[in-house]
């Protein structure tokens, strides 16, 4: 994020794939085209994510554009989770957002600690289907807030012939 990680901006993010013993979830192979992979919304990574006092839109909560910011670098990682960038350097591919909806559920207010959840939904070729969840980090996945749900398509392209 650059200038943007700092107090009163976004204090924190940080990152974490999720660890599976299933075989189903290693993305390490070579992605083939035509290939199709469905998880079943595997849960690949999660991001832990404090936004500061100075990026809101109105007073006290936090500007939209900016949620939406943070969920698209989440996803970034989660696509980093499925398919790690050497792995993919090596076949002459980068992954792209190619689109990306979200829905925002209540506003965030600032200062407030949450929890970016992101799931694999499929992969169709050179489509990669994700979906997220913000969601208040205190009570994730029980009672807790849902802040806002997105969902993104990403496309593997060639860069070399």
């Amino acid at each position: 994020f650059g200038t943007l990680l700092r107090p009163g901006l976004i204090e924190r993010f940080d990152c974490y794939k999720r660890i599976t013993n299933s075989n189903n979830n290693e993305r390490n192979e070579t992605l083939k085209d035509g290939e199709q992979i469905t998880d079943d919304d595997t849960e690949v990574a999660v991001a832990i994510i404090k936004v500061g006092n100075q990026l809101n839109g109105h007073v006290g909560i936090v500007h939209g554009g900016i949620v939406s910011l943070l969920l698209d670098e989440a996803f970034g990682w989660a696509i980093e989770a499925l398919y790690p960038p050497e792995t993919m350097e090596k076949e002459g591919r980068l992954i792209f957002t190619g689109n990306m909806n979200v829905n925002y559920r209540k506003a965030l207010p600032k200062n407030t600690p949450v929890m970016i959840r992101l799931f694999h939904i499929k992969t169709d070729g050179r489509k990669i289907y994700l979906k997220a969840r913000m969601e208040d980090f205190q009570k994730a996945g029980k009672e807790g807030v849902v802040y806002s749900e997105a969902t993104s398509l990403w496309l593997a392209v060639y860069t070399k012939e």
